[in-house]
């Protein structure tokens, strides 16, 4: 609680909420890859589920990659499941770059 400067636990929750993307996903612009440990327990999958669901709804792209039996930080853990994720992750962001290499509007630095 003292990282986000609250001194109760309800006060914490204000700025969790306040942060959280799933309250701001018509703002998001880019696609977005979720990777998420399919037993996780600290961020119950059903919260990117969740946010993945909403981001549809809002005509977002993106992905959710369930990492199979994976936990919470399971790439410190389990050299398989990051590896897995990591082979995900470039996937993910080679198609984003061959489809959007920049928008119009970007400037390209040389």
């Amino acid at each position: 609680m003292k990282e986000l400067g609250a001194s109760t636990w309800e006060e914490a929750l204000i700025t969790l909420r306040s942060v959280s993307p799933i309250h701001h996903v018509e703002h998001i612009q880019a696609p977005v890859l979720l990777v998420h440990g399919e037993k996780d327990r600290t961020a119950p999958l059903e919260q990117a589920q969740h946010l993945y669901r909403s981001l549809q709804s809002a005509g977002k792209r993106g992905e959710l990659f369930i990492v199979p039996a994976a936990g919470h930080v399971f790439n410190f853990r389990d050299e398989e499941q990051g590896k897995l994720a990591w082979e995900k992750t470039i996937e993910f962001l080679d198609r984003q770059l061959k489809e959007n290499p920049y928008d119009e509007g970007s400037e390209i630095i040389k």
